[in-house]
């Protein structure tokens, strides 16, 4: 029966259902992300977010130990403060409390039980932008197995499903961006979702302010109506207003983000193009190609979607993360493009758009990319680069040596954590990330890299640990199968 407005669009209706179904979808993709958090953070940028976040847990303001700042720029009231990224910290300021709560009545260090209830941060954000990929493939025309496969194919057939597991901003970069692109093109609260993303996404990485203003002229093209381009420029505008006040309440300056050239634009200028490009997409150390395989099938099957709104918003915000990082393409301890993670979801998107053999080709690689992050679920990532360093052999400077890349590395990096493991002392979980005189021995280092392996600390096995684990993966992947399913008429009618 038609409401008082009018009939709903049948379009708009059919693809409102299948979205419906992708709840469970939601759900599946969370528990399995939460099962996979690490017991410990294991780098100086998640430890300095981190710090953010104890900050105002316990003392109500963001200033931060001067160790653990990254920034050489003493602010105001000659406190240290993060160079890092301020949105993840302040999301994560509940689930600290609520960590803190914990420790105390589990008797172990605050910061460390705090520390890991952080990290279901991150996770759920990957959990976020998985399902917001499905949610792009319905508007591109895809069922809803399809639209699953997308997920699929962007949370655990690419490198996000690595980096899920640190405190770093890219996964919730990479969900805002695509709850930008999927609610753009909507009307009411749907787009005022996406409005906000994209003010939101400025505060976790900055470079990302790019994005509103791509899609806002991707949206202008489209309809050769300049007008669309105002709102999602606006968006990141006030995100990046939002960020210039962080800065000068910090060290009473806007500009001044702490970390010295951070964001000098001059460094993003004087670039060999063609030879970035190749370290970022193909180099055997760190491009695309072969840390997220199927992304790269998703771009070339995207490209086929480019004439539709949905599909040009795509392109849009995966070439401006592309062009955003054009200049700083190196990194360090990194794993694959880590700073190419907010535009997987994107790309990802199109292949539920994939029928019959392509399809099948598309879990396959899936599958194989998945198979190859092993190493880095159980162990971490940064001890294949530890281990190349005790050999004088510096992995961020050999990207285009296959022999080098961290892919190889780190299997055998992965045995001798887990044999390392085997001799730990887990009572001593507060000492996991303290330094030592050799990298590769440090504690952290020499623990099974899950949250389950620190259980005896608190008198329980290790063992109920797993068992839990492995029932969750089970109950996961039923909610996943169950999403395929759910409303299944749909997958049969026409638009």
């Amino acid at each position: 029966m038609a409401s008082a407005r009018g009939p709903i669009p049948r379009a708009r209706t059919f693809v409102d259902e299948r979205l419906s179904g992708l709840r469970a979808l939601a759900f599946g993709l969370s528990i399995i992300y939460l099962v996979l958090i690490p017991p410990y953070l294991s780098s100086i940028d998640a430890n300095s977010m981190f710090a953010v976040s104890e900050s105002l847990v316990v003392d109500l303001d963001a200033s931060v130990p001067c160790e653990v700042s990254g920034s050489d720029v003493v602010g105001s009231g000659g406190e240290c403060y993060s160079a890092w990224y301020p949105l993840i910290s302040f999301l994560a300021v509940p689930l600290d409390l609520l960590g803190r709560i914990a420790g105390t009545i589990l008797g172990i260090e605050e910061s460390y039980v705090a520390m890991e209830f952080a990290l279901v941060v991150p996770a759920l954000a990957a959990a976020g932008a998985a399902t917001a990929s499905a949610a792009i493939a319905l508007k591109l025309g895809a069922s809803r197995r399809g639209a699953v496969l997308a997920a699929l194919a962007a949370g655990f057939g690419t490198e996000m499903l690595t980096h899920a597991r640190y405190f770093f901003a890219e996964t919730t970069a990479a969900f805002l961006v695509a709850l930008a692109v999927w609610g753009l093109t909507d009307v009411g609260r749907r787009r005022g979702i996406a409005l906000l993303a994209l003010g939101l996404v400025v505060l976790a990485k900055p470079p990302l302010i790019v994005i509103g203003p791509a899609l806002g002229a991707a949206l202008a093209v489209q309809s050769r109506d300049w007008r669309k381009f105002i709102a999602p420029a606006s968006a990141s505008g006030l995100g990046a207003a939002t960020y210039l006040l962080y800065n000068w309440l910090r060290f009473e300056d806007p500009t001044e983000f702490g970390g010295g050239d951070r964001f000098d634009v001059g460094n993003y200028f004087s670039f060999d193009l063609f030879k970035i490009l190749g370290l970022l997409l193909i180099s055997p150390g760190k491009g695309l190609l072969w840390f997220s395989p199927v992304a790269v099938l998703g771009a070339i099957v995207l490209w086929r979607h480019r004439k539709s709104e949905t599909g040009l918003l795509c392109i849009a915000g995966a070439l401006g993360v592309l062009a955003i990082y054009i200049g700083h393409p190196y990194g360090g301890w990194d794993w694959g493009g880590r700073f190419l993670v907010p535009a997987i979801p994107l790309l990802c998107a199109a292949l539920g758009t994939l029928r019959g053999r392509f399809a099948a080709a598309a879990v396959v690689l899936v599958a194989f990319a998945a198979a190859m992050q092993i190493p880095t679920t159980v162990a971490f990532y940064e001890r294949a680069y530890a281990e190349a360093r005790e050999e004088s052999v510096y992995l961020e400077y050999e990207r285009w040596t296959p022999s080098g890349s961290p892919l190889l590395r780190m299997w055998p990096a992965m045995v001798n954590q887990l044999q390392a493991a085997r001799e730990s002392d887990v009572d001593k979980i507060e000492e996991a990330g303290t330094p030592s005189e050799s990298v590769i021995d440090r504690p952290l280092f020499k623990v099974v890299a899950l949250w389950w392996w620190m259980l005896p600390a608190v008198g329980v096995p290790w063992l109920f640990g797993l068992g839990l684990s492995v029932a969750a993966v089970f109950v996961a992947a039923w909610l996943i199968w169950r999403s395929t399913y759910s409303h299944s008429r749909d997958t049969r009618s026409a638009v």
